[in-house]
């Protein structure tokens, strides 16, 4: 006997969709009708902004950022020179200066001057008579004799180390009248730019007419260009050296008189320069591959006794950037 299956009567759907839209419309009709005090109101949207201490805040809120402590950089120190320049010759800018286009007699620092236009002049391996000319001569000696012959290297040693006019004197001879040598000097300041310099001797003697002078920053520009003469700066880092004749009939003992090169590591050079006018000036350079530092340091018009001293107090506060 076969079962006859359940089915749905047209009539039976009809009614069901009837009865859902009547409570449909029921529930739509009383909701539209309630006062609006009686409607719960939804609350309002908030857009959260991630901050970096992750913290959410409503939109438009005042955020207070994050006090960051800076560290304030101490001021170089005070010395006794009147002036002064410090280079940071990696970053290729000045790291500090006071007064550095103060006009100062320079002294010495003359002879670095001296030394770059030999160099231009000679080869180090010529070998130039020493003139009773040049002999007796203001300033530090290294005690030349008259007649006696030495190569141009011998002379600059001379000339850099114990800041020899004797040796000064000999080099602006040797080819020429030490006027045009001397012009030469002064024609290369030009060329390097400097702004406020004027040579009137090779060696570095005051003035009367102070009429020899030039300033920190350009005594800087100087440096610079010393500092790319590989062979003038392996005299200027040497302590000591034997001095030969050309004959080799006797020897000539100098002393350098940066005293740096002595007590401080990382001092490659250059030069001191003294005179009553003037006071104590250096031009100092200084190398330290591990730090990653190189700087030049220029004092002018320190007292004698510190001219070191305010050089090395500058180069503490420089190694501290």
């Amino acid at each position: 006997m076969k079962k006859n299956k359940p089915s749905i009567s047209i009539f039976g759907v009809f009614i069901t969709i009837v009865s859902i839209s009547a409570f449909s419309y029921a529930v739509f009709y009383r909701i539209k009708n309630l006062p609006v005090e009686n409607i719960a109101p939804s609350p309002p949207l908030q857009a959260e902004v991630i901050t970096d201490n992750a913290e959410s805040v409503v939109l438009g809120e005042k955020v207070e950022e994050p006090k960051k402590e800076v560290e304030k950089l101490a001021p170089p120190p005070q010395v006794t020179a009147l002036s002064y320049i410090i280079y940071d010759i990696r970053k290729g800018e000045v790291a500090a200066e006071s007064n550095s286009d103060l006009i100062l007699p320079p002294a010495s620092t003359t002879k670095i001057m001296t030394a770059l236009v030999a160099l231009e002049e000679y080869s180090i391996s010529d070998v130039l008579p020493i003139p009773k000319g040049c002999l007796k001569l203001p300033g530090t000696q290294a005690y030349l004799s008259e007649g006696d012959f030495l190569s141009v290297e011998s002379l600059l040693y001379a000339l850099l180390l114990p800041s020899a006019s004797d040796a000064a004197c000999v080099l602006a001879s040797g080819r020429n009248n030490p006027s045009e040598f001397l012009a030469k000097m002064n024609k290369k300041a030009g060329e390097l730019g400097l702004k406020h310099t004027n040579f009137d001797n090779v060696i570095g003697l005051d003035s009367d007419s102070d009429s020899h002078y030039s300033t920190a920053s350009d005594l800087l520009l100087i440096a610079k260009e010393a500092l790319e003469n590989q062979e003038l700066m392996k005299i200027v880092g040497t302590k000591y050296y034997e001095v030969p004749s050309y004959d080799s009939a006797r020897t000539y003992t100098v002393r350098n008189t940066n005293e740096l090169l002595f007590s401080l590591p990382g001092t490659i050079g250059i030069k001191t320069g003294t005179t009553e006018k003037a006071g104590a000036g250096l031009v100092y350079a200084y190398k330290n591959t591990s730090k990653y530092k190189e700087a030049i340091i220029i004092v002018m018009g320190s007292r004698e006794d510190s001219r070191f001293s305010d050089a090395k107090a500058l180069l503490d506060w420089y190694l501290t950037l």
